[in-house]
């Protein structure tokens, strides 16, 4: 297997960098070793990380992060689409359940104006 990281997921990469390093440089340079740790154990194990969101992407774990990248495998290719914090899932699975429950909420006022 080959590892190939995609323009956005290396874009990604560099932003979190930039942006824990504000704070602590040694802190951003091991959070980036972690996850280049972690993608480059996709080359002997290609299907580790669980079933993604997206269909036909899978999402890497990162451990001891709040990090984790989604790929793709194509081939003989694991394709890196996105290193992604886990609060922005959080944040939109909050916002769907928000609406969901304001659907539901909806529906029974107005059933119960019959």
């Amino acid at each position: 297997m080959q590892i190939r990281w995609l323009r956005k997921a290396v874009r990604n990469l560099e932003q979190l960098h930039a942006y824990i390093s504000e704070d602590n440089r040694e802190a951003a340079t091991s959070t980036v070793l972690k996850i280049q740790r972690a993608v480059a154990q996709l080359v002997k194990f290609p299907y580790m990380g669980r079933t993604g969101r997206v269909e036909g992407t899978r999402e890497l774990v990162i451990s001891s992060t709040p990090y984790f990248v989604v790929y793709r495998v194509k081939g003989n290719v694991v394709q890196l689409l996105d290193v992604l914090h886990a609060s922005l899932i959080l944040r939109a699975s909050h916002q769907a359940n928000l609406k969901f429950h304001l659907a539901v909420l909806q529906y029974l006022l107005t059933r119960l104006n019959l």
